[in-house]
């Protein structure tokens, strides 16, 4: 964070931001597992999704290990909870296979991304589906894999244009890299 200051990328503002978000993710997964109340049991979890917020703030940060970590203990909170397999916890799952492809855990991130994919297709959460789909895309088209990348894309058009958008790039990336015309951003490496 200190570099981060150092360089602008972060300012004092962001700085308190975070570290107030920080707090109240704490509290969330705190209050869950104390709490003997249902109610406050939920406003603890809807806390606790907070997680999935800070991992993001991580990850754009490019902190993707922290990031990672937070969205492991917002899928584990899940998990104790018994949410995991709701729309909350298909989003977390996104997460922690979105940030394990950024630390080259492809073969944990596939594994995530299959998890929140089949939860989503379940609820017919298309934004979702497509959200998660071009995550995937891109973990694959950094193994090499650019055939199942275009499979991955392969959804019904999400309800929000921008994504849509960059599933559109995304599937021109694949066409250019397969056809010879581009060159690949990384060499094939193996799915660990």
């Amino acid at each position: 964070i200190a570099h981060e200051l150092e360089t602008g990328r972060l300012t004092a503002l962001n700085l308190r931001f975070y570290h107030a978000m920080y707090q109240i993710m704490m509290f969330g997964m705190n209050l869950a597992f104390v709490s003997n109340n249902i109610g406050l049991m939920w406003v603890a979890v809807e806390l606790a999704t907070l997680t999935t917020n800070l991992a993001t703030v991580h990850g754009n940060l490019g902190h993707a290990e922290q990031a990672h970590e937070a969205a492991l203990r917002a899928r584990a909170l899940q998990v104790e909870l018994g949410e995991a397999d709701g729309p909350t916890g298909g989003v977390i799952e996104s997460h922690v296979g979105l940030y394990a492809a950024q630390l080259g855990q492809y073969g944990g991130a596939l594994q995530a991304f299959e998890r929140a994919q089949a939860g989503f297709r379940r609820d017919g959460q298309a934004l979702w589906i497509a959200v998660c789909a071009n995550n995937l895309a891109v973990a694959l088209i950094d193994l090499g894999q650019f055939a199942r990348a275009r499979k991955a894309l392969d959804y019904a058009p999400p309800p929000v244009p921008h994504v849509a958008a960059r599933g559109a790039l995304l599937a021109a990336r694949i066409a250019r890299l397969s056809s010879g015309r581009g060159h690949a951003a990384t060499a094939l490496r193996p799915v660990v």
